[in-house]
């Protein structure tokens, strides 16, 4: 009787399930594959491959301070992002990030990843190609800290400016939300040459 209830039950969620799917559509399968596939895009970014010579501004006045190091770029996960890594000083102190750039098909924006030394967490952000060839991207942060300070949600930009394959910057600047222009503020800048 167990042995039975048992394959009565089986078959009911086959059943079931059966009812649920969506009809299996071979060219439906084939173009998800394809659109998951890297592109122009992807093949646009594999061009900073490599070691690099990298530079880190905190602050945007003559009190900002200056850190020197390396880079390292490298396409991940079969050419679909570029993963920055940074490694830079100035005396004792360091200044060390990832980004993980990379191009999403699905929304055809860009999307990156930020984590540095700086800090527990990491931040998004998503945006586009501008007409000047630099990608711009935007995000949000629910930082506690900007809350206690009664600045609310932590508003931020970071522009990747592509010169050529032998340089590029990021650039990170906070929104100044407080005011109807939403100033943005460079906050850091990080300049790689190739080494």
């Amino acid at each position: 009787m167990r042995r039975y209830n048992f394959m009565l039950r089986i078959l009911l969620i086959c059943l079931l399930s059966a009812m649920y799917l969506p009809a299996f559509n071979a060219a439906e399968a084939v173009e998800q594959t394809d659109q998951n596939q890297p592109t122009t895009e992807h093949e646009a970014l594999s061009k900073y491959n490599g070691d690099w010579k990298a530079s880190v501004r905190m602050g945007s006045s003559n009190k900002a301070i200056e850190f020197t190091g390396t880079a390292e770029a490298e396409m991940i996960l079969d050419g679909r992002f570029l993963q920055i890594s940074v490694a830079a000083k100035n005396g004792e102190s360091s200044a060390e990030a990832r980004y993980i750039l990379g191009f999403d098909r699905r929304h055809s924006k860009y999307q990156v990843a930020l984590m540095d030394g700086w800090g527990t967490y990491f931040v998004t952000a998503t945006g586009s190609m501008l007409e000047d060839g630099s990608i711009k991207l935007y995000g949000k942060d629910d930082d506690p800290h900007m809350k206690k300070l009664g600045l609310g949600e932590k508003e931020f930009a970071i522009q990747f400016r592509f010169a050529d394959d032998k340089q590029f910057t990021i650039e990170i600047f906070y929104i100044d939300t407080r005011t109807e222009e939403r100033r943005e503020l460079s906050g850091m800048v990080y300049s790689f040459e190739r080494g």
